[in-house]
């Protein structure tokens, strides 16, 4: 973020302007949280009608569920500070679901796109995030599901 040029790789191009897999099987550290977010966000933007009005990370840690939200904060300031969400589609930052946490401003406006960021504490999302584990291969890093 702080004025750093970055790269994309393929697959992150490819996030943003196809349509969304049914599986993602990146490496760790190749910017899958990035990837996504990004392409969320560029979708949301372009008005693609396939792209979902929410998109939840659903995440085993408490760091990991707030390293998410920080990354996502500053890709959604850049992109404001920018003049790239003139429509004003875009959320302002994303919402993080903790244990302790209320941040639920986000069920108030149901119209717009919002990211949350959540620790799995219950079934539902335990049982997600279990399937998505489920997902590792060896040397093959973590597998984002389409859910």
């Amino acid at each position: 973020m702080g004025g750093e040029e970055h790269s994309q790789f393929p697959y992150q191009f490819r996030l943003a302007t196809e349509e969304w897999p049914d599986i993602l099987r990146i490496p760790t550290g190749l910017g899958k949280t990035a990837g996504v977010v990004l392409a969320w966000i560029y979708k949301q933007i372009s008005q693609d009608p396939k792209t979902p009005r929410r998109l939840v990370y659903c995440l085993p840690m408490r760091t990991l569920v707030e390293q998410t939200a920080v990354n996502t904060s500053g890709w959604l300031r850049n992109i404001n500070e920018a003049g790239l969400n003139a429509s004003g589609c875009l959320p302002t930052r994303p919402y993080v679901l903790m244990g302790g946490e209320a941040d639920d401003d986000w069920i108030r406006f149901p119209d717009k796109p919002s990211i949350l960021s959540r620790q799995s504490r219950n079934q539902r999302g335990d049982s997600i995030v279990r399937r998505c584990q489920s997902c590792r291969e060896p040397d093959d890093g973590v597998a984002h599901r389409a859910l």
